[in-house]
């Protein structure tokens, strides 16, 4: 899963370069291209299992500023992070799954004025790192499936709609991290 990238973002991402072009915004289309190239460059990833939180904020960033095309400005967001934090090594295509959450299931549904928070700090000897959104929140039930899910008191099923993206985060950050996770 960490290779993939989603054959409807990159639609939505040529279409709106096609869209630039024919509108005559070159330069935009040109940023928009360079972006994405970017992007399609870090997924490939050269089978590197690790990435430093700086390449993956570099990642998700280029992502979020896609994303905002897409949505003509109605979704901003912000990155702070500890710039301590930034050459910590986590697994590659961590934090892009959990944003896409937040776009998907959090700010897709609402009508304007979406905000993503993306942010870091360093606690004693651990990286706490915070995705979170404004969005319509997840319903109660879901919350329940998800937690069981990355607690493993439910056997893990891929086909199960509820929380694959977070799943699959949880279980590289645990085979990543073992119990400091």
């Amino acid at each position: 899963m960490q290779h993939q990238i989603n054959p409807h973002f990159m639609f939505n991402v040529l279409n709106s370069v096609g869209r630039l072009i024919a509108l005559g915004e070159l330069d935009k289309a040109q940023k928009v291209l360079a972006a994405f190239t970017k992007m399609l460059r870090y997924s490939i990833n050269d089978g590197d299992e690790i990435a430093t939180l700086r390449r993956e904020l570099d990642y998700v960033n280029k992502y979020l500023y896609l994303q905002n095309l897409r949505f003509g400005n109605r979704v901003t967001y912000s990155i702070n992070m500890d710039p301590d934090l930034l050459e910590t090594k986590i697994p590659f295509f961590t934090l892009q799954p959990l944003v896409e959450n937040a776009i998907v299931h959090g700010l897709e549904p609402k009508e304007s004025d979406g905000i993503i928070w993306i942010s870091g700090h360093a606690e004693q000897d651990k990286a706490i790192i915070t995705i979170g959104d404004n969005g319509l929140g997840i319903p109660e039930e879901k919350v329940k499936l998800i937690k069981d899910l990355t607690s493993n008191r439910l056997k893990s099923n891929i086909h199960s709609p509820a929380g694959i993206g977070i799943n699959n985060v949880h279980k590289r950050l645990t085979l990543f991290f073992g119990s400091l996770y």
